[in-house]
């Protein structure tokens, strides 16, 4: 009976033992982060596995799952918030996932150390590269300037110029490489990453003590979670932007996406959906409003396909019509090159010319940073 009794404590010491570790893995937010995560958690931004240990470095693997499931999360909000039940009645599904995303996506990019597909699909959005060789490394770390450049990727083309010059608040902007330098300035320049330390600015905004970036320390799950946050809460997170440029609607990825080398290609793949009532609508006191029913709606997609922000001749009834009629067709932009029906299986590839660096958006321009930090300005819109 002793010996019975005793097997009992042992048993109940290792219980109490192993639920104490247990316990004190699950490791809560800073108070500086508490809401924002919570709020992340209910809008279904973080993945369940990120959900503890807040202060741990993420790693590179985590961090692509992170945002994947956030992009995942704010498109399909946007879908059902926006979409009306008639433009949906074709889709092949109704709630994207990381998994359905590659039934009409392909790459020519394969790593040999992973076969996540959050890291797949991270890499086709154009938010975050290998590190040669075919490997990923997916268990390294990420330091505060990578992040800030990976976040930036996805945001280029959507976010305003420069509002916050980061030579003027920041001590330690020096010290980042050089590769993320222009990265780091931009990400913070938007407001999309502050720094670990906040200027001190006198009574006229004036910065009277400079703060600082850390640009090569690690960035840490709730870091990485509340810039993710603040991404959402911007609306840069509600789109699928294939290699960060190109934006496409759910329709756009049914018939198809190709990527290959510097290229993206809508293809011109099994899939139909009628006109919807708002579209016709919409083109009431256009010449499309004669011809709207008269094509194939791929057609009509490929026409409007372009990286964002582009204004592309073939809103001229002259070049939409040779687009329609399946002529090919070329644009080129500079840093883009278009072509319209290159082959019977593509509608449209953007080729991208040159390395981008990062985008700044102004209000009558859009202008490409190229490796050397030079501007390309390669659309001015019509006055």
């Amino acid at each position: 009976m002793k010996k019975l009794i005793n097997l009992c404590m042992v048993f109940i010491f290792m219980v109490s033992v192993t639920s104490n570790v247990l316990a004190s893995e699950i490791i809560e937010p800073s108070d500086w982060a508490k809401d924002i995560i919570k709020e992340s958690i209910e809008e279904g931004l973080v993945p369940e596995h990120l959900q503890n240990n807040y202060q741990d470095d993420i790693t590179r693997e985590e961090f692509t799952e992170l945002m994947v499931t956030a992009i995942i999360a704010k498109v399909n909000k946007y879908n059902d918030d926006y979409m009306d039940e008639y433009t949906r009645k074709a889709w092949k599904f109704q709630t994207l996932t990381v998994d359905n995303y590659f039934d009409y996506v392909t790459t020519d990019v394969q790593f040999t150390d992973t076969d996540n597909n959050y890291v797949k699909m991270a890499n086709t959005l154009g938010i975050i590269q290998g590190v040669g060789d075919n490997k990923f490394a997916p268990d390294d770390l990420i330091t505060r300037e990578q992040a800030a450049c990976m976040f930036f990727n996805y945001a280029q083309t959507k976010v305003s110029a420069s509002r916050k010059p980061a030579e003027y608040d920041l001590s330690d902007i020096e010290t980042c490489s050089d590769w993320a330098r222009l990265g780091v300035k931009l990400a913070y320049s938007v407001s999309l990453f502050n720094g670990t330390k906040e200027p001190v600015r006198g009574e006229w905004g004036s910065v009277v003590t400079k703060g600082a970036f850390s640009p090569l320390e690690n960035i840490t799950r709730e870091q990485a979670i509340v810039v993710t946050k603040r991404m959402a809460d911007r609306d840069l997170l509600d789109k699928l932007r294939i290699q960060n440029y190109y934006d496409i609607t759910m329709d756009e990825l049914f018939y198809g996406i190709q990527i290959k080398d510097n290229s993206v290609s809508l293809l011109n793949g099994d899939y139909e959906n009628d006109i919807s009532p708002d579209l016709t609508v919409a083109f009431e006191y256009s010449w499309f409003r004669d011809i709207i029913t008269d094509y194939p709606t791929g057609a009509f997609e490929s026409i409007f396909s372009r990286p964002y922000g582009l204004v592309h001749p073939s809103w001229d009834w002259k070049n939409a019509e040779g687009i329609l009629n399946g002529e090919r067709q070329v644009y080129d932009f500079g840093v883009f090159t278009l072509i319209h029906n290159d082959t019977p299986d593509t509608l449209v590839t953007v080729y991208k010319n040159v390395n981008i660096g990062y985008t700044t958006r102004a209000d009558i321009y859009f202008r490409y940073i190229t490796e050397d930090d030079t501007y390309r300005i390669y659309l001015i819109e019509e006055e």
